[in-house]
């Protein structure tokens, strides 16, 4: 009879045989064990670490036209403004994917340039929304409005500062293709409605 003893410290497992077993054997019980082990090791290294993105979608401005949200000239520099410009489904530098951050919290990172859709400044009206690095600031927190029902779209609530009072907004609800974004204080008027439109 073979009995063996692993060592998580040297990695080895070390078999005292009490008769006169084949060394074949203890062969097979070492290499049975580390199987087992690096399997194991497998699986936890195949859990996500976080809750899976969603996506792709285009981010539709209602007051604005129904123009889509991107980056200035498709640009990929942080700190780029975001604006309204016609939506082209092919076009990447308008695919937006979401990223969990808390309850109904969420980042909305731009597939071209890798980066997050970010209030640029205070928790104050008229505040610049750009593109950012992703990271834990609050400012790239947000938070849909609920569902208004069929005929209707919600605002996207900027989350900066923790606040719940200001909104994605086209200024002056203006169409103007390449018009940048800003936050403005929640009023419920057709420059806030926001259309997240899911791609393909």
């Amino acid at each position: 009879m073979t009995a063996c003893r692993w060592s998580c410290a040297s990695a080895t497992a070390t078999c005292h045989s009490s008769g006169a077993a084949p060394m074949g054997r203890r062969r097979q019980i070492v290499t049975l064990v580390m199987l087992l082990i690096t399997s194991f090791a497998a699986v936890i290294a195949a859990t996500p670490a976080t809750a899976a993105t969603t996506g792709p979608f285009q981010i539709r401005v209602i007051g604005g036209g129904f123009q889509c949200l991107q980056p200035e000239g498709g640009n990929t520099l942080q700190g780029t403004r975001i604006v309204q410009t016609r939506c082209d489904r092919n076009n990447t530098a308008q695919h937006w994917m979401r990223a969990p951050v808390s309850g109904n919290v969420v980042h909305f990172v731009n597939i071209h340039s890798g980066l997050c859709l970010n209030a640029h400044g205070a928790a104050a009206r008229e505040t610049p929304v750009d593109q950012w690095p992703c990271n834990g600031i609050s400012n790239e927190n947000w938070e849909e409005g609920p569902d208004p029902g069929p005929e209707d779209f919600p605002p996207l609530f900027s989350r900066v500062s923790g606040t719940k009072s200001l909104c994605l907004d086209v200024p002056f609800s203006q169409e103007t293709d390449g018009l940048a974004m800003w936050i403005h204080r929640c009023n419920n008027t057709s420059a806030q409605k926001i259309w997240i439109s899911r791609l393909f």
